[in-house]
């Protein structure tokens, strides 16, 4: 899934998540269960087959850069509270984590442990398919569902 998808929805899920806390939460607790909800989030993304980037090195860094600007500029609202932008904050984080740790091993700490890290987060990769890979087209329209559904949601 290209970054824009893996942190728009898990700025959502994060934001839903807190949906299912019970009233009076503390905000470490908040901010935790949102980096879970992305954390899942991308995981079930994942289970999906998708297209993903055919490039790396420098051209990826570029268009991971526009992408997660881009995500951060639409996503995050100084119209709203600290607590409301660090819940999608850490959502977003978690969502994007995972393809962190890989994006981290293959370009700048070439740590065993991360591959292997990297490889069991991913376990699901790519298992669920409906015969055909969600192209980067749907890929789009689901972050753009899901960054219209952070902006419009009622501050929490």
């Amino acid at each position: 899934m290209t970054a824009s998808t893996h942190l728009a929805v898990g700025a959502a899920v994060g934001v839903v998540a807190q949906e299912f806390l019970s009233f009076g939460e503390s905000k470490p607790e908040k901010l935790f269960w949102a980096f879970i909800g992305g954390f899942v989030s991308h995981l079930v993304l994942d289970a999906f087959t998708h297209q993903e980037y055919s490039f790396g090195g420098a051209k990826l860094g570029l268009v991971l850069f526009f992408e997660i600007t881009a995500m951060l500029i639409l996503l995050l609202s100084p119209s709203r509270s600290l607590i409301t932008n660090a819940i999608i904050f850490f959502g977003m984080v978690g969502g994007a984590l995972p393809d962190v740790i890989e994006l981290a091993h293959r370009y700048v700490i070439n740590w065993p442990w991360l591959d292997v890290l990297g490889s069991k987060i991913h376990f699901c990769h790519g298992l669920v398919s409906f015969g055909s890979m969600a192209s980067f087209q749907l890929q789009f329209f689901i972050a753009l569902i899901a960054v219209l559904f952070v902006r419009l949601r009622p501050v929490l």
